[in-house]
This record gives structure tokens, sequence and C-alpha cells, in this order.
């Protein structure tokens, strides 16, 4: 089967949840002997076409076009890219079986490709969507990125959605027919966190050998629940003053995270370690004595499984997809969303009980190996397409 994926990040740029997810499931996908292509971002103008880990990358042109003035107007830049990268690719390697785009980014080159190669199908996966991650707030951009949502669910032939939580969301805000819908998770994969070096000098890098590290990965955003952190580590202090929490990511709350800090009296016990990735961030996880997933709106929650594969104690609020990942003190520990007192407590929990606190750790990573491997995902999106999910259905384009 001949899959072409467009998607708005992929490595080795920074990239956030869609990136790693979209990387993944080509790389997988690849492995099952079907033929990937992924069009996605410049890096600078290097590699356009490369064949990285089995999958076929084609980069858009670059330098591209003067900025445009809005982030609406940059998205439509980059699929009319995107629909030029994808023809030239598919004019050397045949016609798709699959387009396969990923969040609303994607969907306008998507639906082009399919008007150009009408016996392709059509399939959008849902990773997030504008009502949920704004909370219903919607500015004029979040309506246009709405607008796409509700289109890409009428349009696609099929609707891959990360979770239940998402194909709800579907169906409820934009009236997706439940039937053009299937659920299939993100994934993880172990061997992407093989650390190189020694874990406990690496450590110094964020705490003292005496400090409980408590960490967190992710964007410093609204949805993400800092505010919600940072108040229940203050609390947590009193009875743990050996705590440390451990920041990875950036976003636009970052400065006022750092105001609610001071005015708590905790910032010389919170540290800020900016974007990691690759061996850095794998160190990272295995340096944490447990993590902390404090978000609001949370599709589906990758960081999870990520801390779960490296058998890290994860304590995770209960919205969303988390809730689908998680069991309450089987795999992890889940409390209320958005409330300080109970995140504390689990926090503090977890980092008094050693037998809690092994025994999460240890379920976690038999769950994430068990059910969240690359390989199983990929055969289920493949069948989601039309194929058997077996290298012996991998003909591309016949």
């Amino acid at each position: 089967m001949r899959v072409h994926h467009i998607a708005s990040e992929y490595p080795p740029l920074q990239v956030f949840g869609l990136g790693r997810a979209v990387h993944d499931l080509a790389v997988a996908q690849a492995g099952l002997g079907h033929e990937v292509h992924v069009v996605t971002n410049s890096i600078g103008g290097r590699d356009p076409d490369a064949v990285v880990d089995g999958v076929h990358v084609h980069r858009i042109s670059f330098p591209p076009p003067p900025k445009p003035p809005d982030d609406t107007m940059a998205v439509t830049q980059f699929n009319i890219s995107a629909l030029e990268t994808a023809s030239r690719a598919i004019a050397s390697s045949g016609a798709p079986d699959v387009v396969h785009v990923h969040d609303w980014l994607t969907v306008l080159s998507g639906r082009m490709l399919k008007w150009l190669h009408p016996d392709a199908s059509l399939v959008c996966t849902i990773h997030d969507t504008a009502e949920g991650k704004h909370f219903g707030q919607l500015a004029p951009p979040q309506k246009y990125s709405a607008h796409l949502e509700r289109w890409i669910g009428a349009e696609a032939d099929r609707i891959i959605c990360c979770s239940q939580y998402v194909r709800e969301e579907m169906v409820g805000h934009y009236e997706t027919p439940p039937e053009r819908i299937t659920v299939i998770p993100c994934g993880v994969e172990e061997r992407q966190f093989q650390v190189e070096g020694d874990i406990s000098s690496f450590r110094t890098l964020f705490a003292d050998p005496s400090e409980r590290m408590i960490g967190y990965v992710g964007r410093l955003d609204r949805e993400k629940g800092l505010p919600t952190l940072v108040g229940a580590f203050a609390k947590l202090s009193v009875a743990a003053p050996e705590a440390k929490l451990v920041l990875v990511g950036k976003g636009v709350l970052q400065q006022a995270i750092q105001q609610q800090a001071r005015e708590a009296g905790v910032m010389d016990r919170v540290h800020f370690a900016g974007y990691l990735s690759g061996n850095a961030l794998a160190g990272f996880y295995r340096c944490c004595d447990v993590l902390a997933i404090p978000s609001l709106y949370e599709p589906f929650g990758i960081v999870a499984l990520e801390g779960m594969i490296n058998r890290v104690p994860v304590v995770a609020s209960d919205t969303g997809g988390l809730g689908e990942i998680m069991e309450h003190e089987r795999n992890g520990v889940i409390f209320p969303a958005g409330d300080e007192a109970a995140l504390a407590k689990a926090l503090l929990r977890v980092l008094t009980d050693e037998g809690l606190a092994a025994g999460i750790a240890q379920r976690g990573y038999e769950v994430a190996k068990e059910r969240y491997d690359w390989r199983i995902i990929a055969g289920e999106t493949i069948a989601s397409y039309g194929g058997d999910g077996r290298a012996e259905d991998a003909a591309g384009g016949e």
C-alpha cells in the first residue's frame, strides 16, 4: 500500500505530540513493508527528498514566499507548498492509495490531492479539536480551525481519532457521522528512549542528589494546567521540602508560571529546563521520581505513555484521553483536573509510598508495551485504510 502523509511538523526540527506521532506511525508502517511518504516542513532547504528510517520524506520548497500577515494565511501558504511538493513526489512514485492528513493544518492540501487522485482514500487523524483546546472560546482564527475540522469530518473517507474522547468531540461539536470514525490511539517505542551516559551525573543538571524530582514534559500553555501544578507543588513543599519541580518545555505561560512560583515562595525549587529531545529527553524521564500531567484538556496524552515506557510513576488528571490510558492505582494515580489539593496529595503519596510507586511504574511499563507498541498501532491504522495491516498487503499502487 502506498501511503502519503501530510504533516505540519516532523523531526528533526522541534516537534510536539503531533510530529512525534506522525513520525513514529510512518516509520512503523514502513516497517510493515508499505511504501510510506511524508510531505512536511522545510529544514532550511536541506534534504528536500530523503529516505529516513524507511520513510520517503519530502520537504516543502525553501525559501518560502514572504511571511503572511497572520497564522491563518501561513497555514494556507503551507498547504499550497505541500500540494506542490506532494504532486512532485507522486509524479515520481505513482498515485497514492491513501492520503493521510493530520489535524486541520493540512486538510486543504489533502482534499486537493483527493480531487486530483479520486481513487485514493482520504484519511484524517484528529489529534485535538479547536473547540476543546480553547474551551469553546473561539476567536476568528480558532473559528477557522473549527470550520476546517467540521469540513474534513464531512469530506474524509475515514476519520481517525486518537481517543474515544476526541471521537465524542467530533460527533458532538461537528456532527461527524459516527460510522466514519475509527478510534486508534497513539503509541510509544521503547527503543527511542535508550539512554547513553551516566544518568546520575545528568540528573545534577536539574536537581541535587538529595532532592526528589517531580517532572513535567509538554508545552507551557493554558490547556496543560501548569498553574494547578505549581499551586500543588507549593502545597506539597511543606510536607516534602526535598521535592524539586522540573518543567521541560516552552510556551506562552512561562512568565506567568514564574511569577506564580515567586509569589508562592518556591521559585528556588522550580527549574525551567526548556525544550529537550532525543537522548536528553530520554535521560530526563529516567531522572524523575514521579511524572506529573496536570492537563485541563488532553485529547490523548502521549507524555503519559513516554513516562510509562520509562518506568516512571505517573500522576495524571482525569481529563480526556488520559482517563482512557490510566487506571487508578494500577498503572498510575489519577486526580480530578484542576484540583490543586488532590494533585498535591497524589504526588506526596507517590513520593512517600515506595511500594505504590514501584507497582504503578511496572504496570505502566507493561501496559505501554502490550497495548501501545507502534507496530500494533500501525497495523490498526493500515486496517482502517482497508488493508490487513501486514507486510503481505504492502504492494504500493497496485
